[in-house]
């Protein structure tokens, strides 16, 4: 889950039908507690990015709000993925 909040978070796409690809070139995981009940969530934050590299902060928590796990991570854009506007769904 925090490889794909990280992931996700630097793909958006603003042009409707397009797509943006990356991969994972690195991630660092702590896992802090376990989830007893309930539902978890995922967020992930873009730190900073380049011009072909961005960088992710993630975090995952449980239904009452307790860090269950946190991380961070590098991700590497496909070809024509750097850009917003991404590239045609083949």
């Amino acid at each position: 889950m925090l490889d794909e909040a990280g992931a996700l978070c630097g793909v958006w796409c603003s042009v409707p039908g397009n797509r943006r690809w990356s991969v994972t070139v690195d991630l660092d995981c702590r896992f802090t507690g376990q989830a007893k009940d309930g539902r978890i969530f995922a967020t992930g934050e873009l730190v900073s990015r380049g011009r072909s590299l961005y960088f992710a902060r993630t975090e995952i928590i449980d239904a009452h709000g307790r860090v269950l796990a946190y991380g961070a991570s590098s991700h590497k854009w496909r070809r024509g993925s750097e850009v917003l506007e991404g590239v045609p769904r083949s």
